[in-house]
């Protein structure tokens, strides 16, 4: 009985720990100089689908999208065609 409870257990905390994790797409951005362009690229990448929350760091030239669910992430094309559209030059696109 006592293996059963610790099965039980391990199961629904394992289960618990993974359900907090958010899908994230980590990805480069070219051509930007100063804090609008840090704005403008925030705001473009935060009307894709399923968007909870982006960080831009003018420095590392990168952007950090975190989506609310594992459905509704948008292709890698469609991360960087929002960066391109915005005037900016997209690099790689890792999703995690």
């Amino acid at each position: 009985m006592k293996r059963v409870f610790v099965l039980l257990w391990l199961l629904i905390a394992s289960t618990l720990l993974h359900a907090g994790e958010k899908p994230i797409a980590e990805l480069g951005v070219e051509g930007m100089t100063c804090p609008v362009c840090v704005y403008t690229v925030k705001k473009s990448l935060e009307k894709l689908p399923g968007v909870s929350d982006v960080k831009v760091s003018l420095k590392l030239k990168k952007a950090r999208v975190e989506f609310s669910d594992k459905e509704n992430i948008p292709s890698t094309e469609e991360i960087k065609k929002v960066i391109s559209d915005a005037g900016y030059t997209p690099g790689s696109v890792e999703i995690k």
